[in-house]
């Protein structure tokens, strides 16, 4: 997969892809920039086959080893290695602090122990989650967004105060969905995480 638009380095969000598995995720609009693609050793064959070019994998040194003859087509390319009380996502947002960039887009699998990992990135760098039909971000304190009828905000997190600007709301486990068209305004004190329908 490749694009005609050439943006490298940290100047557009990195891409990390921790599940290959996950299907309605945007591929095409994240790949559109020829973002730093960040994967596992053990993902690599099943990229590959996808047509991605890699730019990072992570792994151990012998799951490196194994997979050093496939991909010499994808020169020039970044191997990192971790330990195994390390993991593939704590690895990667560490170099990509290190190598200042700002942003990236994780294609993973959402759930209370991968929040947990994220949280302590949370001040460091922008993070978004894609995890089948919801992106996940992270929002420091405020968020203020236009909703349609049809759109819905899911929050991880308990908040503050939520301010539907007038407007009526139905509610369903922390998913919230307006009844008609407005801004919807989510303040806490501390961050919080929010998931929007891909």
């Amino acid at each position: 997969m490749s694009s005609h638009h050439i943006v490298r380095d940290e100047q557009e969000p990195a891409l990390l892809i921790i599940n290959p598995n996950l299907n309605n995720v945007p591929m095409d609009s994240l790949l559109e920039w020829t973002p730093t693609v960040i994967v596992d050793a053990r993902d690599v064959e099943k990229l590959l086959l996808q047509g991605f070019k890699l730019d990072v994998v992570i792994g151990g040194n012998k799951d490196l080893e194994l997979i050093r003859e496939l991909l010499t087509h994808q020169e020039p390319l970044k191997y990192l290695t971790k330990n195994k009380e390390e993991n593939t996502l704590e690895r990667a947002l560490h170099f990509l602090l290190a190598n200042n960039y700002n942003a990236v887009n994780i294609i993973g699998k959402w759930d209370s122990a991968f929040t947990k990992k994220l949280n302590p990135f949370t001040s460091k760098i922008d993070l978004v989650i894609y995890d089948n039909n919801l992106k996940w971000h992270y929002s420091k304190e405020h968020f203020k967004k236009w909703l349609s009828i049809g759109q819905s905000i899911v929050l991880w997190d308990e908040v503050d105060e939520i301010i539907f600007n007038n407007y009526q709301v139905a509610t369903e486990n922390n998913k919230f969905m307006p009844t008609q068209e407005g801004f919807i305004e989510i303040s806490n004190q501390t961050g919080f995480w929010l998931g929007e329908r891909i």
